[in-house]
């Protein structure tokens, strides 16, 4: 049986008796491993050494490298919908997040201007208001860019891979297995894993495990990493 191609709803070698398509393996370079793991989607937990990619996931025209006595892709793979788009459920669809009752008090505040000056304890407080509203997450857009911005991603080494719509999941590889996980759906749901073992964060989220606040996402992260020292001692 020829091997199959990972990407979701990705037909390669299986849709029709006499298609043969060529499924590249996943490099063993870590760098390479990493680069290809960053952009592939979020659904894919783990990866075998039984797993690839097909060749529809790259330009016609992609440049190729010679690994001993086959051929391989220099860069990721880059197209994804459009290799699998006949064979996605009409179902899946985009969940918009709902605007918070805080958001919409914050837009209600900015719109009144104080008469007359305002005393320094007032000032003070507006500006720690001011810190906790950066702290909130508006939109799916405003949370991609505040990830950015975490000295943790950096720090720890975190990986970041986004889905083919509104999700995305932050990883640690080590020697080319996944060491921790955190995923997020659309609706800011969020789930964490340490070596494909689902971690308690509704102490750090809430009982819904859903994500308010870029300080909440830090904390899950954070209690990831020390789990892996803790590990490791």
């Amino acid at each position: 049986m020829p091997m199959k191609c990972c990407i979701p709803y990705c037909k390669s070698n299986y849709s029709t008796v006499t298609e043969r398509t060529t499924i590249f393996g996943f490099p063993k370079l870590q760098s390479d491993f990493e680069a290809w793991l960053k952009v592939l989607p979020s659904t894919i937990k783990k990866i075998t050494k039984f797993m690839g990619v097909c060749a529809k996931h790259w330009p016609a025209d992609a440049e190729m490298v010679k690994i001993k006595r086959f051929l391989r892709p220099v860069h990721p793979p880059s197209l994804f919908l459009s290799a699998i788009l006949p064979a996605i459920p009409k179902r899946y669809t985009t969940v918009a997040r709902k605007q918070t009752k805080t958001i919409r008090r914050r837009k209600i505040r900015k719109q009144s201007t104080p008469a007359a000056p305002v005393p320094d304890f007032i000032l003070q407080a507006d500006e720690a208001s001011s810190n906790c509203d950066m702290d909130l997450i508006s939109s799916w857009q405003n949370f991609r860019q505040q990830i950015q911005q975490l000295d943790c991603i950096k720090r720890d080494s975190w990986l970041l891979q986004t889905g083919p719509n509104t999700e995305l999941t932050l990883l640690i590889v080590i020697q080319q297995s996944v060491e921790c996980a955190v995923c997020i759906s659309g609706d800011f749901t969020a789930n964490a894993y340490r070596q494909h073992t689902p971690v308690y964060i509704a102490d750090l989220i809430g009982c819904d495990n859903r994500i308010e606040r870029i300080s909440q996402l830090e904390a899950v992260l954070n209690r990831l990493v020390k789990l892996c020292e803790l590990d490791s001692m």
